[in-house]
C-alpha cells in the first residue's frame, strides 16, 4: 500500500499572531495599554514572518487585512496613553494595509476627532459608513457636529469678552464673563485633552484675561510636542501669535503669524490678524517717530489712526490712549491729554505710566489731591521700577514744593500781621 504523500505543515504564523493579538485584547481589557500595544505589534511581526505577506495573492491580502486590524487595535492602545502622533502613525498604516477596512476607518475617524479635526474626522466616518459601517459612523458624526457646536460656541463668547473688554476692562462683569470662559475651557479641555481647537481657544481666553504667562506657557508646550494634528504645528504658532498680540508685542507677533502662513493648514484666522499686527504697527511707529522729532500734532493724528485699527485690543489701546496724552501735553492740550489718560485707566487699571502721567497733568493743573492719589497708585502698581520710582520722586517734590509754599504763606503772614500791629 502506498502511503498519502505527507500534508504540509501549516504555517504557524496565522495562529501565533491570533494568539498575540489575543493577548493584546486582555491586557487591554485590564488598562495595561502600554503591554497590549507591544502585543498587537508582536502580532504583526507574526504575521510579517508568512511567506505570502505582502504579495497580492487572496492569501497576502488577508494578511494585510488583518494587519491592519492590528495596527488599528494599537492605535486604540496608544490613544490610551495620550500618545497621539504615534496613534495617527498606526492609523496611517492600519490604512496602508487594507483601505476598505471598517474597523481601520473608525478608529480613523476617532483619533481625528479626538484632535479636534471634525472635518478629517467626518470624511473617515463616511467612507467606513460605505463599507458598511453606518451605525457607529452616524453616532461618529453627530459627535463631530456636536463638537463643532461647542468650539462655535465658545469661540464667539470669547469674541464677546474682547468687545466688552475694550469698554469695561476691570469691570466686575466683564471680569466675571472672562473667567467663567476660561472655566468652561478648561473643563471642556479636561474631557478632551487632545482636542487643538479647545486647547488653542483656552490660549486665547487665557491671554484675554490677562493670564499672559500660563497662555504663552500652554503655546510653547503644545509646540514642543510631536505633532498629531495634520495643523499642529501652524495652529500653536498661530495661538503664540495671538498671545503675543494680546501681549501687545507686535513684532514678535508677526514673526510668529508669518512661520503660521508658511506652514500647510494654517488657521484662517492667522491672515487676517498678520494684516492687523501690520497695520497697528505702522501706525504707532508712524505716530512715535513724529513724537521723536517734536510734531506733537502729526503724532496725535497717527495714534488716532492707530486707535481705529483693532477696537477690541484693550491692553494696546490702553498704551495708545496713553501716548496721545503725552503728545497732547507737549501740545499744551492738557484737558485732552488727561481724558486720554483716563480713557489710558479705564482700559487698563494695572497700567502704572498712565497713572504717573495723568498725576503730572493734574499737578502741572494745580489739582495735587488728585495727583498725588495717581502718584500712589503708579507706586503700587510698579514699586520697584522705574515707573513707581518716577512717581515717589514726583509725589517727594511736589510734598516739598507745598512745604516751601506753606512756609512762605506762614511767613507772609507773620510779616503781614507785624506790620498791622505796628
Amino acid at each position: 500500500v502506498v502511503a498519502p504523500p505527507a500534508a504540509e505543515p501549516v504555517d504557524p504564523s496565522w495562529r501565533l499572531a491570533e494568539e498575540q493579538k489575543e493577548r493584546g485584547n486582555r491586557r487591554y481589557a485590564i488598562k495595561s495599554y502600554g503591554e497590549a500595544n507591544l502585543c498587537y505589534h508582536k502580532a504583526i511581526g507574526e504575521l510579517k514572518k508568512h511567506p505570502a505577506f505582502g504579495t497580492l495573492t487572496p492569501e497576502g491580502r488577508a494578511l494585510n487585512s488583518k494587519a491592519a486590524s492590528y495596527h488599528a487595535n494599537s492605535a486604540a492602545a496608544l490613544m490610551q496613553l495620550g500618545k497621539m502622533s504615534e496613534a495617527v502613525a498606526e492609523c496611517d498604516a492600519a490604512l496602508a494595509a487594507d483601505r476598505r477596512l471598517g474597523k481601520a476607518l473608525l478608529r480613523v475617524a476617532h483619533v481625528q476627532l479626538m484632535l479636534g479635526d471634525t472635518d478629517e474626522a467626518r470624511r473617515y466616518y463616511v467612507e467606513a459608513a460605505s463599507v458598511g459601517h453606518v451605525t457607529e459612523s452616524e453616532a461618529g458624526l453627530k459627535a463631530c457636529a456636536d463638537d463643532e457646536q461647542q468650539a462655535a460656541r465658545l469661540h464667539a463668547e470669547l469674541i464677546m469678552c474682547r468687545r466688552a473688554a475694550a469698554s469695561t476692562v476691570g469691570s466686575a462683569s466683564s471680569s466675571a464673563q472672562l473667567k467663567g470662559l476660561v472655566n468652561a475651557l478648561e473643563s471642556a479641555c479636561n474631557r478632551g485633552p487632545h482636542n487643538i481647537a479647545l486647547r488653542s481657544l483656552q490660549a486665547e481666553a487665557l491671554s484675554s484675561s490677562g493670564r499672559m504667562t500660563e497662555a504663552h506657557a500652554l503655546c510653547e508646550a503644545q509646540l514642543a510636542t510631536p505633532p498629531a494634528h495634520r495643523g499642529h504645528t501652524a495652529v500653536w504658532l498661530y495661538s503664540l501669535g495671538r498671545v503675543l498680540y494680546d501681549s501687545s508685542l507686535l513684532p514678535e507677533a508677526a514673526e510668529k503669524l508669518n512661520e503660521a502662513l508658511q506652514r500647510p493648514h494654517a488657521p484662517p484666522g492667522a491672515k487676517p490678524l498678520a494684516r492687523l499686527v501690520q497695520r497697528l504697527e505702522a501706525e504707532r511707529s508712524e505716530g512715535n517717530n513724529a513724537f521723536k522729532r517734536s510734531e506733537w500734532t502729526k503724532a496725535i493724528e497717527a495714534y488716532t489712526r492707530a486707535l481705529a485699527v483693532d477696537p477690541t485690543h484693550a491692553r494696546f489701546n490702553s498704551l495708545l490712549y496713553c501716548n496721545r496724552g503725552a503728545a497732547h501735553a507737549k501740545n499744551e492740550s492738557y484737558q485732552q491729554a488727561l481724558a486720554d489718560c483716563s480713557a489710558a485707566i479705564a482700559l487698563n487699571r494695572s497700567y502704572a505710566k498712565a497713572y504717573l502721567r495723568r498725576g503730572e497733568l493734574r499737578a502741572k493743573c494745580g489739582d495735587r489731591t488728585r495727583a498725588t492719589e495717581d502718584f500712589g497708585a503708579a507706586q503700587r502698581l510698579d514699586a520697584s521700577g522705574p515707573v513707581g520710582q518716577e512717581a515717589a520722586k514726583r509725589m517727594s517734590d511736589m510734598r516739598k514744593e507745598s512745604a516751601r509754599e506753606a512756609a512762605a504763606a506762614a511767613a507772609a503772614a507773620a510779616a503781614g500781621g507785624g506790620n498791622f500791629a505796628a
